[in-house]
């Protein structure tokens, strides 16, 4: 019997830009399709676009400060399910080194109240989820108790 492997390649994914003059990452970001987003960050004219629309975040102004496009690195392809919680996973782990990201400092705290939170949640539900174990096989030795006598 043959096994064939199945791959699946995404086209949304997790990525970073980085400093074409340092190397260092100064943001992380995600898209459900990462070809259309490295074109919105390394095309002088979306920047401009973005940039007229009222959008002033530290990272446009940053890009647009740059004599080369950022340098487009993707980090992750993974499922549209799962892009945000792979984000803030990178995020947190930069933020913890003290990097310079310029999306993290207001993100910072959001993502890991966000995943103690999620953690927190998790822990409910494993505990829920046993009780109602325990609850059903206290149910079945009651019943299997009765049905001897």
């Amino acid at each position: 019997m043959k096994y064939e492997m199945k791959t699946q390649i995404y086209d949304g994914g997790v990525y970073c830009l980085r400093d074409p003059d340092t190397n260092e990452i100064r943001y992380i970001g995600h898209s459900k399709n990462l070809a259309s987003r490295k074109k919105d960050h390394t095309q002088r004219e979306s920047q401009l676009h973005y940039y007229s629309q009222g959008e002033r975040s530290a990272y446009l102004v940053w890009e647009l400060s740059l004599k080369k496009p950022p340098i487009f690195e993707i980090l992750l392809h993974c499922e549209e399910s799962m892009l945000i919680k792979w984000e803030y996973f990178f995020m947190g782990v930069l933020a913890g080194l003290e990097s310079n990201l310029l999306n993290s400092e207001a993100m910072r705290y959001w993502v890991w109240d966000h995943l103690l939170k999620e953690g927190k949640n998790d822990k409910k539900k494993s505990k829920r989820a046993s009780r109602n174990t325990r609850k059903k096989n206290d149910a079945s030795k009651r019943k299997s108790k009765s049905t001897r006598k």
